[in-house]
């Protein structure tokens, strides 16, 4: 948890030197979300301060193909993707979950909303949808319908003759 100093007492109390004069604090533990409060806030009362902590984020992904029949094996990624159990969550490295037999996946302790989730397959077209976040919810749910992919063949010339050497994504 980069940035955060960890307060291990009993009853939850915190004391952060004011020095640097924070304009707001922000609180995480496993199982709840990410809760940051502005200092600047009228009726906030800096000496007494009650940070309240709400339960964690959930997400149910489905994958399945056109005719809804489930795709294993889906590589699922979420934007923003801080989770709250990771030891890296402040790293830029994407985590990557991947859908069961049913083509499920969830993703739990997540520290914040996310704002989107994508599939990718290497036999589908990767696929990346935004969530709706109205009303908000602490169980969200996405089904992705994945397209089966096309092979494609073809040929690299210069003018008429085949060039060798060319690179193709």
């Amino acid at each position: 948890r980069d940035g955060f100093v960890p307060y291990p007492s009993e009853d939850g109390r915190f004391e952060i030197d004011g020095g640097s004069a924070p304009t707001q604090i922000a609180a995480i533990a496993p199982g709840f979300a990410l809760q940051t409060t502005n200092l600047n806030q009228d009726g906030i009362e800096p000496d007494n301060l009650l940070i309240a902590l709400e339960p964690a984020y959930e997400l149910t992904v489905t994958t399945v193909d056109e005719q809804d029949n489930p795709i294993s094996g889906a590589a699922v990624s979420i934007s923003p993707d801080i989770v709250i159990g990771s030891d890296d969550e402040e790293s830029n490295t994407a985590q990557i979950w991947t859908t069961d037999e049913h083509g499920y996946a969830v993703i739990d302790d997540l520290a914040v909303s996310p704002e989107s989730v994508t599939a990718r397959h290497s036999d589908y077209v990767s696929c990346q949808m935004g969530l709706d976040r109205n009303p908000p919810s602490r169980a969200l749910a996405a089904t992705i319908v994945m397209r089966k992919g096309v092979n494609v063949t073809g040929t690299v010339r210069f003018g008429v003759n085949p060039l060798s050497g060319a690179y193709v994504r």
